[in-house]
């Protein structure tokens, strides 16, 4: 297993090499269409990312042919969790992108950045009207 730890960035890694293999490799960028929390992927049913918060994932060396690819989240700022399974071709020597529509935000995500923007907000506008209760 590969992982590489990072915030809510771009992950990039390579693939182990067989030394003694001289195998063809390519590339694969995995792509969301947002940044999403607890990201995973399993490349014919081995873990190469795990958990982690980002939206793009470059797989470096991967090895050249059919490769069965799962990226899958759970994320609460989301609707629903996100589950990919897609078979894509890796050619040598080329990239290939695969990518992955996330689902749309949940109401939970909006209610918390109205909290977290709009309480502070309602209550510098109050404070700075000099409304007294008195």
């Amino acid at each position: 297993m590969v992982t590489v730890e990072c915030g809510a960035k771009n992950i990039t890694l390579p693939m182990p090499q067989n030394l003694s293999n001289t195998e063809e490799t390519g590339t694969l960028i995995i792509r969301l269409s947002a940044s999403m929390h607890a990201v995973s992927v399993t490349i014919d049913e081995d873990l190469v990312v795990e958990e982690k918060t980002t939206q793009r994932i470059q797989i470096n060396g991967l090895g050249a042919g059919v490769r069965k690819v799962n990226v899958f989240a759970k994320d609460s700022n989301y609707s629903a969790d996100l589950d990919v399974t897609s078979i894509t071709e890796i050619r040598p020597g080329e990239t290939t992108t695969m990518l992955v529509p996330t689902p749309s935000k949940s109401i939970g995500h909006y209610v918390k950045k109205v909290i977290l923007w709009g309480v502070p907000m309602g209550l510098l506008i109050f404070a700075s009207t000099g409304v007294s209760t008195n």
